[in-house]
């Protein structure tokens, strides 16, 4: 679960030859640059905190779902990763990641659709 939830920094293995080498501590720092890169893009797009906030409760709410219940009872599930806690910072994780790209993609849509109608109306 702490691999798929670490999905920003594990690109960091990709460059690494022999990625058991890899300390734990650089992927986090590599993910935590990774998603301020992302921040920063979301900043500069304006998106209000509130579309972000909600975007990220649904995430990261339908992953603690969808994890928990892809096992055919919740005591695999927790016999398969551990403890709730694993689904509950995986899950937050997760949602976060799909909140930041989410937002963006709105954003951007709205921008160009508005640009757009503009442009259709100005001639």
């Amino acid at each position: 679960m702490y691999a798929v939830s670490s999905i920003a920094g594990a690109w960091s293995l990709l460059l690494a030859g022999n990625s058991s080498s890899i300390p734990v501590w650089l992927i986090t720092i590599t993910g935590m640059i990774t998603m301020a890169i992302f921040a920063f893009i979301i900043k500069l797009l304006r998106v209000k905190l509130i579309l972000w906030f909600i975007l990220y409760a649904l995430a990261a709410v339908a992953f603690f779902t969808w994890a928990i219940f892809s096992y055919p009872s919740i005591e695999r599930a927790l016999g398969k990763n551990g403890s709730w806690w694993a689904y509950i910072f995986s899950s937050l994780n997760m949602g976060l990641y799909a909140s930041v790209l989410l937002s963006a993609i709105i954003i951007l849509t709205i921008k160009l659709y508005l640009r757009m109608s503009q442009s259709s109306s100005g001639k």
